[in-house]
């Protein structure tokens, strides 16, 4: 049985960056049996989900508030285990 979730970090990107218009959202995740998605988030909001690594997706900012933004990736092993990682704060310009 399965009980260890799998490991996230959002690798870009960087804590404490400004990003305009749009941003690639890039994220590791590892799992001693499989990963079978990362779904990336701005606050509670869904921006994407990607089923294969490497785990990444393009973030339009077009239609997003200026200001701070806090970004998460939450990856899902084959077990059904989830794993949410770190906060990333961005500034939306």
């Amino acid at each position: 049985m399965d009980n260890l979730g799998p490991t996230v970090a959002i690798t870009s990107p960087a804590n404490g960056s400004s990003v305009f218009l749009s941003t690639a959202i890039q994220a590791t995740a590892a799992d001693n049996n499989a990963v079978t998605q990362v779904v990336f988030y701005d606050g509670a909001t869904v921006i994407g989900t990607d089923t294969s690594a490497p785990y990444s997706l393009n973030w339009s900012t077009l239609f997003v508030s200026k200001g701070q933004h806090t970004l998460t990736a939450r990856a899902t092993d084959s077990a059904g285990n989830v794993t949410t990682s770190a906060p990333v704060v961005v500034t939306v310009h």
